[in-house]
C-alpha cells in the first residue's frame, strides 16, 4: 500500500511538472482581437501621414561656380552663358522638381590688376535669369604669371550665405592656385609670384581653407581643362579624403597613383570629390556638370536618415558630419525638424549631449557569444508573444496581404526567454543583447528601447512591422521564384546555390515582468522584438532615402536586392515598395525593412514609411540592372514624373531554359524562423542544398514513446497536429529531432485495478515542434489525445 501511494505521489509531481497551464484557443482569440484593437484605436489617433516639403527639405541645392575668368577662359564661360538655364532645368528634373537650386557665382583673377579684390560675386538666386545675365556680362581677361588667385576665389564662394543641405562647388579652371606645395611650375621662372604658402596679400593657405570647406559639407567637384592643376587637385584630395570614401581623382592625373592607398577617414562626412576632364569639348559643361550635381544631390538624400515622428519628418544623417550643418527648413516648413540623435547609428552632431544622455549608462558586452554554456544567458521573463501566422507559399496570398492588412494573420503563444543581462549593441535608441527560448537552441536577440530616448514603441507599432516584414516575405517568396526559374545569367551559379532574398521573422513580445536597468522607477516595460541573431559583416543595400551601396564586394547579391526593390514596386501596381534592404553579407538575411505605401493609410504607424516621397527617392538613384530587364519590369523613373504608369501583367513562374525548371518557395514551418526554402523535387525528401525538409505524409518525422510495460511504439508529427506537410530549413530540422522529452500519459479506466483506476505510460515529443506551431505541449499520446477528442464530441451531440 505504501509503495502504491509513493507512486501515486511521484507520478501527481511528474504531472504537475510537465503540465504547466497553457493558452486555450479562447484566450488566443480574445488576445489577438485586443491587440488588433488597441492598434485601430492608435491607428485612428496617429494623424494623416504627410510628408510634404520633404524632397524639397532633402534634395534642395546650393550651388555655386567659381570660375578663372582670366583671358584663356573664354570659351569656357562663353559655354556657361549658353548652357546654364539647361544645366538648372536637368538638375531639377532629377528630383521631380520638387527641390529648390540655388545658384551663386564666383570669377577670380590674380593680384596686382587694379583692384584689391579681384573678384566678381553673384549672391545665391533661384531665377536662372539673374545667373545667365550675370555672366553675359562676365568677360574673360588678365593673367600674368601663370598661377592665380585659386585660394581667394574659394574664400569669396565660402563666405556666400550657405542654407541647403546639399552644397556643391564646382571648380573649372586651367591655372594652378600660388604656393609650390599647390603647383609644379619651375621656381625661379617668374610663373609664380607667390611660391611660399602664405606670401599672397590675403595670407591664405589651402589647408585650413579646405577643412573649413569640409566643416561647412560643400561637395567639391574639379573640372579640369589641363594637367597645370594636377598637384592642387591632389591636396585637396588629401583633405576629403580624410573625412569621407567617396573621393576621386581622374587617372591620367600625375598623382593618381598616391591615391590607391587613401588616408584613413576618421569621420564618415559621406562628402564627394571628384575630378573631371574638361579639356576635350567645352560643350561638355552641361553633362558634367548635372552629373555631379544630380549625383552629390542624391547623395546627401541617401545619407540622410528619415523617419516620422509622430505629424513630424525628422531628419538625420547616417554618419557623423564634422559640424557646421544646419537644422533644415525649420523655419520654412515646421512639419520637418533635425534630429537630434542624428539617425540611428550614427555619432552626435558636435556640441549635443542628447546621444550621451541616452546610452551612457549602457556598458557593453563586448565578449564573443557563448552559445553553448548553459549558465550563460543569466536572466529569464516571461512573455505573451505574437508572430505573423502567414502559410506564405499558398497561391494569391500575396494578393490577399496586398488588398488588406487583415490578411496577414496574427498568432499569439506565451514564451519563456533567456538573455543576457548586458546587452552586446546599441543603436541610437535600441539595445540588443542575445537571447533563446526555453525549447530551443537557435540563437537569438531581443531588442528593447532605451529609456528616456525617442522611438520607444507600443505592442500595436510592433505587430505592425511585424506584418510589414511578413509583407515583405510574401514578396520575396514570389521573386525569388522567378529569378530561381529564370535563365539569369549567374556566373555558374546553380539554383541551390543562388543565394534568396530572405528577411528574418521577428516576434512582438509584451513581457510580464522584465529586469531593466534603464528602469529605475519599475515601470511597467516597454514592449520588445525578437529576432534570429544575425552574424557575419553587416551591410545596408539601400535605404528609404535613395541610398544604393557601390561597394564591388557585394555586387552579384547588391544587384538583386535592388531588383527586389523594384519588384515589389511593380507586382504591386505601384501601392508598395520594399527599401532599407539591410543584413547579412553572410547568409544574405535582411532586417528591418521599410514599405513605402502610396495609401497613406496602409501601414501609417510606421515611422519609415514616407508614401510617395519614400517611392520617389527610390526611383530617383535607382538604375535597372540585368535583373530589373530579365524579370521584364516595366515601370520606371520617366512614369514617376509623368503619372502614366505601365507594369507587368503577369507573373507566374516561368521557365526559359530546360536546365532551369520551375522552383517553388515555402517558409520553415518554425514561426520563430520561418526562413524562405525550395520546395523542388529533389529537396522535399529532406536533401540539402538549402532545400526544405517536409515532415509529414510518407515523410513523416518520428519519435518514440514506450508504454508502462517498457514497449516503444512512434509518434509521427504529422498525426501530433492532424494538419498538412511541414517543411523545415536545416536548423530546425536537427533541432525537431534533438530536443525532445519523455512525457507521462495518465488515463482513467472503467475498471480498478492496483493502479487505482489510472493507466499510465511514457511517450516522446518535441517541445521545439509545439513552440515552433504556437502550441501547448500536449499532455497525452496522440491515441489518447483523439479518444478524448471524440469523447467530448459525443457529449456535445447528446448533450451528456
Amino acid at each position: 500500500m505504501r509503495q502504491h501511494v509513493e507512486e501515486e505521489r511521484r507520478l501527481s509531481e511528474r504531472l504537475k511538472t510537465q503540465n504547466g497551464t497553457g493558452l486555450s484557443s479562447a484566450a488566443a482569440d480574445l488576445r489577438v482581437l485586443q491587440l488588433k484593437y488597441d492598434a485601430m484605436r492608435i491607428a485612428g489617433e496617429r494623424p494623416a501621414r504627410s510628408t510634404s516639403g520633404l524632397l524639397k527639405a532633402v534634395c534642395s541645392t546650393d550651388l555655386v561656380f567659381l570660375i578663372d575668368a582670366t583671358g584663356s577662359m573664354e570659351p569656357y564661360i562663353d559655354e556657361a552663358r549658353r548652357q546654364v538655364r539647361r544645366i538648372i532645368d536637368d538638375i531639377k528634373a532629377a528630383v521631380f522638381d520638387e527641390a529648390e537650386l540655388r545658384v551663386a557665382v564666383v570669377s577670380y583673377k590674380d593680384h596686382g590688376w587694379g583692384r584689391e579684390d579681384h573678384y566678381d560675386v553673384l549672391d545665391f538666386t533661384t531665377n536662372p535669369d539673374n545667373v545667365a545675365l550675370w555672366l553675359n556680362g562676365l568677360r574673360a581677361s588678365g593673367g600674368a604669371d601663370q598661377a592665380e588667385d585659386v585660394l581667394g576665389g574659394i574664400n569669396a564662394a565660402l563666405n556666400l550665405p550657405w542654407h541647403h543641405r546639399t552644397r556643391c562647388i564646382i571648380h573649372i579652371a586651367d591655372a594652378p592656385p600660388h604656393g609650390s606645395v599647390l603647383n609644379d611650375l619651375p621656381a625661379n621662372a617668374g610663373k609664380d609670384s607667390y611660391p611660399q604658402p602664405g606670401m599672397e596679400p590675403h595670407g591664405l593657405t589651402y589647408e585650413p581653407l579646405l577643412r573649413r570647406m569640409v566643416s561647412l559639407n560643400v561637395n567639391y567637384a574639379l573640372l579640369a581643362i589641363n594637367s597645370s592643376t594636377d598637384k592642387m587637385a591632389y591636396r585637396f584630395y588629401q583633405i576629403y579624403a580624410e573625412h569621407s570614401r567617396d573621393c576621386k581623382l581622374l587617372p591620367k592625373n600625375h598623382y593618381y597613383q598616391f591615391t590607391r592607398i587613401p588616408p584613413r577617414c576618421a569621420i564618415e562626412s559621406g562628402l564627394l570629390f571628384e575630378e573631371y576632364s574638361f579639356s576635350e569639348n567645352p560643350r561638355d559643361l552641361r553633362r558634367l556638370v548635372v552629373k555631379n550635381l544630380t549625383t552629390a544631390t542624391t547623395h546627401s538624400a541617401a545619407l540622410s536618415s528619415v523617419t516620422l515622428d509622430g505629424d513630424k519628418i525628422v531628419l538625420g544623417r547616417r554618419y557623423g558630419t564634422p559640424g557646421g550643418l544646419e537644422p533644415v527648413a525649420e523655419e520654412e516648413n515646421e512639419n520637418i525638424k533635425e534630429d537630434e540623435h542624428g539617425g540611428e547609428g550614427s555619432q552626435p552632431k558636435s556640441g549635443s549631449n542628447s546621444s550621451q544622455d541616452a546610452s551612457a549608462a549602457f556598458k557593453l558586452d563586448t565578449k564573443p557569444p557563448r552559445w553553448h554554456d548553459p549558465n550563460w544567458l543569466d536572466e529569464i521573463f516571461h512573455a505573451e508573444a505574437f508572430s505573423a501566422d502567414v502559410e506564405v507559399h499558398k497561391p494569391d496570398m500575396l494578393n490577399a496581404m496586398m488588398a488588406d492588412d487583415d490578411n496577414i494573420k496574427i498568432a499569439t503563444m506565451d514564451l519563456t526567454i533567456r538573455h543576457q543581462s548586458r546587452p552586446f549593441a546599441q543603436g541610437a535608441q535600441r539595445l540588443v543583447a542575445y537571447a533563446r527560448t526555453a525549447a530551443s537552441t537557435s540563437p537569438l536577440v531581443v531588442k528593447s528601447f532605451k529609456r528616456g530616448g525617442r522611438g520607444g514603441k507600443g505592442l500595436a507599432q510592433l505587430v505592425e512591422d511585424m506584418r510589414i516584414r511578413a509583407l515583405c516575405k510574401g514578396f520575396a517568396v514570389e521573386f525569388n521564384a522567378l529569378v530561381s526559374s529564370s535563365s539569369l545569367p549567374s556566373n555558374n551559379v546553380t539554383q541551390q546555390q543562388q543565394q534568396l532574398i530572405d528577411f528574418i521573422a521577428v516576434i512582438c513580445l509584451k513581457p510580464r515582468f522584465f529586469f531593466d536597468p534603464g528602469n529605475e522607477e519599475n515601470d511597467e516595460p516597454e514592449c520588445l522584438a525578437l529576432e534570429p541573431f544575425l552574424e557575419g559583416k553587416y551591410v545596408k543595400y539601400n535605404s528609404n532615402s535613395g541610398f544604393v551601396s557601390q561597394d564591388p564586394s557585394l555586387q552579384n547579391f547588391n544587384e538583386t536586392a535592388q531588383a527586389f526593390s523594384h519588384f515589389t514596386f511593380e507586382r504591386s501596381k505601384g501601392e508598395f515598395l520594399v527599401v532599407d534592404l539591410q543584413g547579412s553579407a553572410t547568409n544574405g538575411l535582411l532586417t528591418d525593412p521599410a514599405i513605402q505605401t502610396r495609401d497613406p493609410n496602409r501601414f501609417k504607424l510606421s515611422s519609415t514609411n514616407l508614401g510617395g516621397a519614400g517611392i520617389k527617392f527610390f526611383f530617383a538613384t535607382h538604375k535597372c540592372n540585368r535583373v530589373c530587364y530579365q524579370l521584364e519590369f516595366a515601370s520606371n523613373r520617366d512614369m514617376i514624373s509623368s503619372g502614366r504608369y505601365i507594369f507587368r501583367l503577369s507573373w507566374h513562374p516561368y521557365v526559359t531554359s530546360p536546365a532551369r525548371p520551375v522552383v517553388t518557395m515555402a517558409c520553415c514551418s518554425n514561426k520563430l524562423c520561418s526562413r524562405i526554402v525550395r520546395t523542388t523535387a529533389t529537396t522535399r525528401a529532406g536533401a540539402g542544398g538549402g532545400g526544405s525538409r517536409v515532415s509529414g505524409g510518407s515523410n513523416s518525422s518520428n519519435s518514440n514513446k514506450r508504454d508502462d510495460n517498457g514497449h516503444t511504439t512512434s509518434e509521427s508529427i504529422n498525426d501530433v497536429d492532424g494538419g498538412p506537410s511541414y517543411h523545415w530549413c536545416d536548423a530546425c530540422w536537427w533541432q525537431l529531432h534533438e530536443t525532445t522529452e519523455t512525457r507521462l500519459c495518465v488515463v482513467l479506466i472503467s475498471s480498478m485495478n492496483a493502479s487505482g483506476g489510472r493507466h499510465h505510460h511514457e511517450f516522446v515529443v518535441s517541445r521545439f515542434f509545439y513552440e515552433s506551431q504556437n502550441k501547448v505541449v500536449p499532455g497525452r499520446c496522440p491515441k489518447h489525445r483523439s479518444s478524448s477528442a471524440a469523447a467530448a464530441a459525443r457529449r456535445v451531440v447528446y448533450g451528456s
